[in-house]
């Protein structure tokens, strides 16, 4: 397998439009591009359906899907989202959540070079504007 294994994002979201922007920025600079960013919104009130749709006009990566309505938790809209991946790997994003630039590339390199069923990566936990990313 080579470091050039394709990710799709998968971003379950519900009224995450004071978070929205940053998060799906996070992941469309990754170093190693993502080949495509789902957002699933399930049912929001607020602008964040608005807002990817902004960014699907002016990145081809970012889909938006949607709940046929509000289903209370992230796991449904996940669920869909990786559904609908179209790349060999999925990457989960919490649309309040953020990555630092190189974890993409960091993922593709350890699995160019083991089996595994899951791969998951530390954490920062902040408050305002984060130190790590």
């Amino acid at each position: 397998m080579s470091a050039n294994v394709t990710f799709s994002v998968v971003v379950p979201c519900y009224n995450a439009d004071g978070y929205l922007r940053q998060t799906l920025a996070s992941a469309l600079a990754q170093t190693h591009a993502p080949l495509e960013v789902l957002v699933i919104d399930d049912g929001s009130t607020d602008t964040s359906r608005d807002i990817v749709t902004e960014l699907a006009r002016a990145d081809g990566r970012v889909r938006l899907l949607q709940t046929p309505a509000p289903t209370g938790g992230p796991s449904i809209p996940r669920n869909l989202g990786i559904a609908a991946a179209r790349g060999e790997y999925v990457a989960l994003l919490d649309a309040d959540d953020l990555w630092a630039p190189e974890k993409l590339a960091r993922d593709a390199t350890y699995l160019a070079h083991h089996v595994v069923d899951v791969l998951f990566s530390g954490a920062y936990t902040f408050i305002g504007t984060p130190e790590c990313v």
